[in-house]
Order: structure tokens, then sequence, then C-alpha cells
């Protein structure tokens, strides 16, 4: 049974198997909960992720470290990469182990089938998609756009990396990720056709903020 059990009292997780061999959860109050990281707010996927993988030092979802690493090695010229979908049963696959705390282990580089791009993209774009605050937060938000007014490129980068550092620290790494990342899809947009307008059709509104 790959359900994630809840403690009513202290709130820990832990994966149903491991009830019965765990003195302190027999000893908890636990139900049975169906958990899903999609649609949760960043700090509560990763309170859960942190008590699935204890023994790893998590910095932002598993997800997005996972699916970025992945795209970056084998993404970066697939074309029309987050705008052609991928295998709905293989994503719905995906869904389930980061849904279950499964997901430590999973390597998309050793998969079999071979896995395709897209799906991982789709995999990471409803993940983020999902979010029920944007990453540049409902706070900032007017404050980036604010920031659109500034007509001098290299002045207004300055200024967006400055707001940058004042979000979260989650949502700081996962921006400076993903935007290093889309810099990367987006110079190789003669193969991908990913060009810097097409991703922020796509990703604009996952920020908050329209470039």
């Amino acid at each position: 049974d790959e359900k994630v059990l809840q403690c009513k009292k202290c709130q820990m997780f832990v994966h149903h198997q491991c009830r019965k061999v765990s003195p302190e959860v027999v000893a908890c109050d636990i139900e049975l909960i169906n958990y899903e990281i999609f649609g949760k707010k960043l700090e509560e996927v990763l309170e859960f992720e942190i008590n699935c993988y204890p023994d790893v030092e998590l910095k932002m979802p598993l997800i997005i470290a996972k699916s970025v690493e992945f795209l970056t090695a084998k993404g970066l010229t697939a074309v029309g990469i987050f705008r052609v979908p991928g295998s709905v049963a293989i994503l719905s696959e995906y869904e389930q182990l980061f849904n279950t705390g499964k997901a430590l282990e999973l390597d998309f580089h050793q998969k079999s089938p071979i896995v395709d791009p897209s799906t991982v993209a789709s995999l990471l774009k409803k993940f983020l998609r999902d979010l029920p605050e944007p990453l540049f937060t409902t706070e900032k938000e007017d404050s980036f756009k604010d920031l659109m007014n500034i007509e001098n490129i290299d002045e207004r980068c300055e200024e967006y990396l400055k707001l940058i550092d004042t979000l979260p620290v989650p949502n700081q790494m996962i921006v400076k990720q993903l935007l290093c990342f889309l810099m990367l899809v987006s110079n190789n947009s003669d193969i991908n056709l990913m060009c810097t307008h097409n991703l922020t059709i796509v990703f604009g509104k996952m920020g908050g903020v329209h470039a």
C-alpha cells in the first residue's frame, strides 16, 4: 500500500507500510490521507518531502529539481518543448511517485522506455500551473509589473534580480533556476522553436508577471 499517512497530533507524514514497524507512529493517532503535491503551497510540499526524505537536503521541491536537470540534459533541442503535450499515462505514473513520496530514486535518464522530454516538461508545467500562489507571490506581483516601465534593459534586469532576492528562499531558488534553464531553452530556439515570446506565453501566468 503506497498511501501516505499523517498523524492528527504531530502532523508527521509516514508511508502506510511503515506504520507497523515504527513504535512512535503506532502510538500516534494516524489517519489515511490522499496527499497531492499538486495544488499545494511550496512550503507545504517541502514539508511533506522533508518528512519523506529526511536524509536529503531539499532546497526546492524534488519535482522541480529532477525535471529541470533532465530537461537541461535531454530537452533543450526538443521541438515545441512545453507546448507539445506528453503521454497522459506516463505523466500520471510520475505524479503518483511524487504524491506518495516515492520519487527520490526516480531517474528520468534510466527509465525504460526512453522518457520523452515533452512528458517531463508537462509534469513540470502542471506542478507550476497548479501552485495556489504564483512564484513571484501575490504580495510582490505589482512590484514586478512596475519594473517593466524601466526602459533601460540592463537597469530593469538589475532591479528584477534585486526584487527576486526579496522573495521567500524557496521561491528565489526556483525562479533563478527556471530563469537560467529557460535562457538555455531560448538559446536553442532555432531548433526547438521556443523563442522568448513563446516561453513567456507558457510561463508568464505561472510566475504571476507578464514579461
